[in-house]
């Protein structure tokens, strides 16, 4: 391998003194570090800053530059005394190669270093055998992982390269197929209609304060797809135990509290021990294998190592699959200040982003939202239903397709809904009856969307909204959900609820006379 590396570093070398334009065509790809002989990384590291600097190059140009960085030494370690550094460039100018070749030479050297870099990286984990300090198997496996991964992920393709936008458009079109679904419908009808569905090889993520129903609606989400589609489903949780989740999805299941789920209570009543029942059946019976695993304060290497690791072992690389992650916080790093919380969050939602495209698979998570996002008690206009409101959200913009907020509706903007009063809406809630309402429970704000649904809005949509009084104000468009018992439904979004309001105003406003519009 070292005679081949030899021989493929020259070509590159003596094509790039007879041709430097080449350079262009490989920079992309090489760099000084595929080189193997140090003499050839000490010449190419010269020629590559001559070249990028548009000065001339030719054999005595590039010696003086080599020897005036302090890289003789180099030569004399590799060829002693018998050759000098000029001589020796000389000679790789008459190397007889076109640009093509170079190319080709040139990535055909990038395979060797990967090839011997792999070889290393199994030497390194032959070592770790040996040395490794780890108390569990799952500590040895994220380690061995982490050695792995680390060096696989930092390659780059020859391939990588820019693209003509306008190359192969009637190729595209002609070519195009039919399908009536692109990613994985959600159960929610008006966000597949505005947004699409979840897409493989892309990060989702919906932010909310502690207890406003952000982890009920997510496993929602994750258990309908899996069912629908029949694909695996792995529940990655940093909080909830596996039998925890279990209740929850027997509660969705049959539309039965929790409490009596946890107490047995359902078995004193003949019609609640039956729904509860059917549905355990039914979610037993399931095509889809749903698994959880309760990741506690592993660190997010040992979760993206666990990840990879099922797909492998369970699903298949290049199978369709989902994950759920909740949620996203820090978990066993140690951080000192704000400054690097941000940067160990950041850099969580970079791994996941990477690893959704390295798997080729759609994972859903979740952050915690800021104290702007809090509702319920407080005024709607108090409240921020945009991405300030989340938790390190310029990163979370950059790396996720979808972005969205959860948080439960405020009384306000339930007497605003339903077309209540604010007392009728206080009084509604002090009765119980929030889960009679016609628009539900929660609101869902989809701050950005890198994908459209087949009736999608983009970035105008937003909608005039008539208030009580006869004023009118514009707002952004929402989806409406309603949660009971763990129990989750789409109700519309503010556009059903302005459709309906106008409707009644339509009908109310019609002659008297005519009994049946009234």
């Amino acid at each position: 391998m070292t005679n081949v590396s030899t021989q493929l570093e020259k070509h590159v070398l003596g094509g790039l003194l007879r041709e430097p334009s080449v350079f262009a065509d490989i920079e992309p790809f090489i760099s000084e570090k595929d080189f193997y002989v140090k003499a050839h990384t000490a010449i190419f590291k010269v020629l590559k800053n001559l070249i990028l600097k548009g000065e001339p190059i030719d054999s005595v140009i590039v010696s003086e530059k080599i020897k005036s960085c302090g890289a003789s030494d180099s030569f004399r370690e590799c060829f002693g005394n018998d050759i000098t550094i000029f001589d020796y460039l000389d000679n790789l100018s008459y190397i007889q190669i076109t640009s093509n070749g170079v190319v080709k030479a040139a990535a055909e050297l990038v395979f060797l270093r990967v090839k011997r870099e792999t070889s290393e990286t199994a030497d390194e984990i032959k070592k770790l055998c040996s040395s490794s300090k780890s108390e569990s198997l799952s500590d040895f496996i994220s380690e061995a992982d982490s050695i792995y991964n680390n060096r696989i992920l930092s390659y780059t393709t020859v391939d990588d390269k820019p693209q003509v936008l306008n190359q192969d458009l009637v190729k595209q079109v002609d070519e195009a197929e039919v399908v009536e679904e692109f990613g994985f419908m959600t159960p929610f009808p008006e966000f597949n209609r505005l947004y699409g569905g979840f897409r493989s090889g892309n990060l989702y993520c919906f932010s909310a304060r502690a207890g406003q129903g952000k982890s009920t609606i997510l496993n929602h989400l994750a258990l309908s797809i899996g069912k629908k589609y029949k694909i695996p489903v792995l529940i990655i949780d940093t909080e909830m135990q596996t039998k925890d989740i279990r209740t929850r999805m027997l509660s969705s299941a049959s539309g039965l509290s929790m409490h009596m789920i946890e107490t047995g209570q359902y078995k004193k009543n003949e019609e609640a021990y039956a729904k509860i029942k059917n549905a355990a059946i039914e979610l037993e019976n399931m095509e889809s294998n749903v698994q959880h695993y309760q990741a506690g304060n592993k660190s997010v290497e040992e979760i993206v190592s666990k990840v990879r690791r099922w797909i492998l072992s369970d699903v298949g690389r290049g199978n369709p699959a989902l994950v759920l992650y909740d949620y996203l916080k820090l978990t066993g790093e140690k951080v000192g200040n704000n400054w690097a919380e941000y940067q160990a969050m950041g850099e969580k939602v970079s791994l996941f982003h990477q690893l959704s495209m390295e798997l080729n698979i759609p994972i859903l998570t979740a952050v915690q939202a800021n104290r702007s996002g809090e509702s319920f008690n407080r005024r709607s206009s108090q409240i921020s239903d945009d991405s300030s409101s989340m938790a390190v959200s310029d990163r979370i913009q950059w790396f996720c397709s979808l972005t969205a907020g959860i948080r439960r509706k405020t009384i306000e903007e339930i007497a605003e809904d339903e077309g209540l009063t604010q007392e009728e809406a206080e009084e509604a809630q002090e009765r119980g009856e929030f889960r009679e309402l016609r628009f539900g429970t929660h609101k869902m704000t989809v701050f950005k969307s890198r994908f459209q649904g087949e009736d999608a809005r983009g970035h105008q949509d937003f909608h005039r909204r008539t208030l009580p009084d006869g004023s009118f104000r514009y707002e952004n468009n929402y989806l409406n959900v309603n949660i009971n018992n763990f129990k989750v439904e789409e109700r519309g979004s503010l556009e059903s609820i302005i459709r309906r309001q106008s409707g009644i105003v339509d009908l109310n406003d019609q002659d008297h006379d005519d009994g049946e519009l009234l």
